[in-house]
């Protein structure tokens, strides 16, 4: 399909580092649909993600004017989740969540500073155990 995992390389976001941006220049007209779809770590393609299940995402331009498209989730995945707290058995909290690909937990102990920290062992699993102590502990789940 000619597909190329080094065209069109995204940048990560410096204050959001979950989101990935690129500029490219496409010539096209008004009308003109152009497939495109996303790759991570330039191995893993994101499938069945255009309309009614196509493989490949479509847009539609609507001018020759400069465009930026719509914001858009690694394989439409917007939200993985919650994550469930177990009983606490001395200082060990069991957690849950729903599984898959590229998805991990990761932690922090200060909400408004920090960065998130991933938890070991967790990409693709869904469960954990953490030890927790005596402060706050905060929880999210990442993906692709």
């Amino acid at each position: 399909n000619n597909w190329n995992t080094e065209a069109s390389v995204l940048t990560r976001n410096t204050t959001d580092p979950n989101l990935w941006t690129g500029t490219f220049e496409v010539n096209s007209s008004a009308g003109a649909v152009m497939s495109f779809k996303y790759v991570l770590n330039g191995s893993t393609w994101e499938g069945n993600v255009g309309p009614d299940g196509a493989q490949n995402r479509s847009y539609t331009f609507t001018s020759t004017d400069p465009q930026t498209l719509p914001q858009v989730y690694f394989n439409n995945v917007d939200n993985l989740g919650p994550i469930t707290l177990g009983t606490i058995s001395g200082d060990q909290l069991p957690l849950t969540w729903t599984p898959g690909p590229a998805i991990r937990l990761q932690t922090k102990n200060d909400f408004q500073t920090g960065l998130w920290q991933d938890v070991p062992d967790t990409l693709g699993q869904g469960t954990a155990t953490v030890t927790v102590g005596t402060g706050p502990a905060y929880f999210q789940l990442i993906g692709p």
